[in-house]
């Protein structure tokens, strides 16, 4: 989740996917912040659910041809409202403009957010007087963008989300799908990779986002239940930020409190860069930092043999091209499922090359490509 946070939410969203967790021996573990909104990580159930107690779909989405033809022949106009374009974001849209350009679909609007709902506001409106076909959304206040997300339903446009719904809205009348991460994986990779880098002991911290975003906070939630069942050795600190500046603030913190930390867990990848820069200002190049998504200043400092141990990291391409066959499959009158998360995978300097493009994807850029060489 590449994500510029820059303010501070404090949203009930009634429609947000609820998670909870599967397989194995009870433990009583409190996450960082409960959010009885989205239900509790437990042992007991350890997958992901949606709210009304389906289990997620896998599945991935494809056409035939004569489906393809039948697209392409439609000339539909796509509209993608953005929260902001760092680089997970950007990996979506590509994800989604190579599955546009196969199936003969039109962008006709981008705009970006950064993060404000009343810019979201502003361009549903926009693509609403443009008359597209399509809505691709990753939305900033589901609750604050309910109405006039309502109002594009209402007049026929076709809506896939990323992450977030709208508030109110119903699945399959008011939208073709929702599309995230698997992040109860997620949040397993994370922890497994810390576990690895200091060896199932000593002291950790875990920032987290003091919050309430979906997608970061049940990562979390998965993070803070395999780490206490499955390494009952460390001991963890924990502490709640708002911007990648909190991060670095955090973790130098640390670093003054407690000489004896061994690693830090960050929740994506600004944040990740932060604690990286706290790491260097202290000459403290042994602890090591785990986080998520897949960005070039973390991997780079993971292929330098930095403080960069592991990322947990989804298919951003995957997420953007799922949300454009829900929309295809919309149109076409098929069947979405209900909800729909694609795979997480653990990244190290072993592999991180290797699945830059299928995560990403675009190739490496020069500045990682050349550790291939």
């Amino acid at each position: 989740m590449k994500r510029y946070l820059i303010v501070l939410f404090a949203i009930v969203c009634a429609c947000s996917v609820l998670f909870i967790g599967s397989g194995g021996k009870k433990a009583e573990v409190e996450p960082p912040r409960t959010y009885e909104h989205w239900g509790t990580v437990t042992l007991d159930e350890f997958y992901t659910k949606s709210p009304d107690g389906i289990r997620a779909s896998t599945e991935r989405l494809d056409l035939t041809e004569d489906e393809k033809e039948t697209i392409r022949d439609a000339n539909l106009k796509v509209a993608w409202i953005l929260s902001d374009l760092g680089e997970w974001a950007r990996g979506i849209v590509r994800g989604s403009k190579m599955a546009m350009e196969d199936l003969g679909m039109e962008l006709v609007i981008q705009d970006v957010a950064d993060w404000n709902p009343a810019v979201q506001i502003a361009a549903a409106e926009a693509a609403m007087s443009a008359d597209v076909d399509i809505i691709l959304a990753m939305l900033s206040d589901p609750v604050g963008e309910g109405e006039v997300f309502r109002r594009v339903a209402d007049q026929g446009i076709i809506c896939s989300f990323v992450d977030e719904i709208p508030a109110g809205f119903k699945h399959p009348d008011d939208y073709a799908g929702v599309v995230t991460a698997d992040l109860v994986t997620l949040g397993t990779v994370v922890a497994e990779l810390m576990g690895e880098a200091v060896d199932g002991k000593g002291k950790i911290g875990l920032l987290y986002l003091d919050f309430l975003l979906y997608n970061a906070n049940t990562r979390c939630h998965a993070a803070v239940l395999t780490l206490k069942s499955k390494y009952p050795k460390l001991e963890i600190l924990q502490k709640g930020i708002v911007t990648p500046e909190d991060a670095e603030q955090a973790a130098a913190a640390w670093i003054t409190q407690y000489p004896d930390i061994k690693g830090i867990i960050a929740p994506y990848d600004t944040p990740a860069v932060s604690v990286i820069s706290a790491c260097k200002a202290a000459d403290r190049p042994d602890i090591k930092i785990v986080s998520y998504d897949l960005g070039v200043l973390t991997a780079r400092d993971m292929l330098e043999g930095g403080n960069v141990y592991g990322l947990g990291v989804e298919s951003t391409a995957e997420l953007g091209r799922t949300a454009v066959m829900m929309a295809a499959y919309d149109y076409l009158g098929k069947d979405v499922p209900y909800f729909l998360t694609v795979p997480a995978y653990p990244i190290t300097a072993k592999n991180v090359i290797e699945l830059w493009e299928p995560t990403v994807g675009s190739p490496p850029p020069p500045e990682i490509a050349e550790f291939a060489k």
